[in-house]
């Protein structure tokens, strides 16, 4: 059978079940109609790989074959830049425009009470989750996700389509968060072949609701971040390093030697939390950590300076500017971003002013396919602005090592892990911006949501001033919370 053949008879017994949804569908809700807009939030997906399939790949896993997707009523993809870490809460909330998180993620240390905080990442619901119109609930399913994520992403995609057809058109959006495509690459998942149910199923809804409608449906598909789809890697040993040059780790700060070092899952950087006067000496330190590829950090008593150094001892500043949301990189030994080609050339595009500051959006439009794409701000976001508390020191790690707990990467050993995510490289950090109504452009987390009216009629949607917190939290952290986000907000 030809390939073109096996496709189409693939999608007509595909199509079948969803079918039979759209006729349950419609006996349930009558003439109602259904939301103009569908958008599809894809955890962990890389513009390289939607791109590619939009170019059409061939593979020894398809003998050769070509493999193609969204290919038919979409425009070409756009490169999604994350924050920096480049992991799931804080961009999630970036792209929706939502407040801060308390953490990068839901193990934290939280400063306001001079202790760690750790909930279950897996089974609670961050703010961005629980303003899905549908996302995977229950906290069974959502941990057989991470032993099954195929199957389960076949779950979501399914779950969020029946339920799509069951909505009503008094809402304009329909949001999906699919949670698996991310935890089934960190499993070595076949992600093309993921991709590719995911169009085959979304042009059978797009006849489904032109049936029904008698227009197109409107398809929004965004990721939070990419995947580095290094393999397993080594394992960093920062906590025998740190205790080798007399620090102590701790849950809490109580001398100038103990540091917090919040750890969760497998991930390709680092957050420490220490005493002020210890940051310079550990990030020199740091930097000669075998894995680290760049160290980053807030000059203490310098809001507004921060530091960059390589693992070759390559050091630079960025000083940023509030008001004018513009920055300057200064280079004091070496090149450590690689930058020095790109402030040469502002000048040339009369984006540089005459204190060497250049805006946010002239760096943007210098960086996007840069190694370390939109880098100055990133790192100041990550270190003011991207969650309630912000690290001292933030490590992006090279794609050969990774930072874990010792039992989740004994457990993981077990299996064949296909890459994770975190740092500030380009691989890591971007993500796909795909539209199915109108061109999209290259952009950031931080910019999006600006593009599509600030994505409303989300559930639970509210202003920023309410402060933004995990569920279950205890009042004191509530508190401690919403004061941070206020802060956050006034700057």
């Amino acid at each position: 059978m030809k390939p073109k053949e096996e496709r189409h008879r693939r999608s007509k017994t595909a199509l079948v079940p969803l079918l039979l949804m759209a006729v349950q569908a419609m006996l349930s809700t009558g003439s109602a109609s259904l939301p103009a807009r569908l958008v599809l939030l894809v955890d962990g997906v890389s513009y390289r790989d939607v791109k590619a399939l939009q170019e059409g790949i061939s593979s020894k896993a398809t003998r050769g074959r070509t493999t193609q997707a969204f290919q038919h009523g979409y425009f070409p993809a756009s490169r999604l830049i994350s924050t920096f870490p480049s992991v799931s809460d804080p961009a999630w909330n970036e792209i929706l425009g939502n407040p801060p998180a308390p953490g990068y993620q839901r193990t934290y240390f939280n400063e306001a009470m001079g202790s760690g905080v750790s909930l279950n990442g897996v089974t609670s619901s961050a703010e961005y989750e629980n303003q899905m119109t549908w996302q995977l609930r229950g906290n069974f399913r959502r941990l057989a996700s991470y032993g099954s994520p195929v199957r389960a992403f076949r779950y979501e995609l399914s779950e969020a389509i029946k339920n799509f057809l069951r909505s009503s058109g008094q809402q304009t959006n329909f949001y999906a968060l699919i949670h698996s495509t991310d935890s089934a690459q960190h499993l070595w998942g076949d992600v093309n072949s993921m991709l590719c149910v995911l169009d085959e199923s979304l042009e059978e809804l797009r006849a489904i609701y032109r049936a029904r409608e008698g227009k197109e449906l409107e398809i929004l598909i965004l990721s939070d971040h990419g995947n580095n789809h290094a393999g397993g890697g080594k394992r960093i040993v920062i906590r025998h390093f740190l205790r080798q040059q007399g620090y102590h780790i701790r849950k809490a700060l109580t001398g100038p030697k103990d540091v917090v070092l919040p750890t969760a899952g497998i991930e390709s950087w680092v957050e420490i939390h220490n005493s002020p006067s210890e940051t310079t000496n550990l990030v020199r330190l740091l930097s000669q950590l075998e894995g680290v590829d760049l160290v980053t950090a807030q000059l203490p008593d310098k809001a507004n300076r921060f530091i960059v150094m390589s693992s070759k001892g390559e050091r630079a500043v960025i000083e940023w500017n509030p008001q004018g949301n513009s920055f300057k990189y200064e280079i004091e030994t070496g090149d450590p971003l690689q930058y020095r080609p790109v402030a040469e050339a502002l000048p040339n595009q009369h984006a540089l002013e005459s204190n060497g500051f250049a805006t946010a959006d002239a760096w943007m439009a210098a960086t996007l396919t840069h190694h370390y794409p939109l880098a100055l701000e990133r790192i100041v976001r990550g270190h003011t602005q991207v969650a309630l508390n912000p690290a001292s020191i933030l490590i992006s790690l090279d794609n050969a090592h990774v930072h874990s707990g010792w039992l989740i990467k004994r457990g993981i050993a077990l299996v064949r892990s296909g890459g994770t995510h975190g740092g500030l490289d380009d691989i890591n950090s971007t993500g796909v911006l795909l539209s199915s109504f109108a061109p999209t452009r290259d952009t950031s987390t931080s910019r999006v949501a600006a593009l599509f009216d600030g994505f409303k009629g989300r559930r639970n949607d509210r202003p920023p001033e309410n402060g933004a917190e995990w569920p279950g939290l205890k009042s004191s952290q509530r508190a401690a919370t919403g004061r941070r986000v206020k802060d956050v907000v006034q700057k």
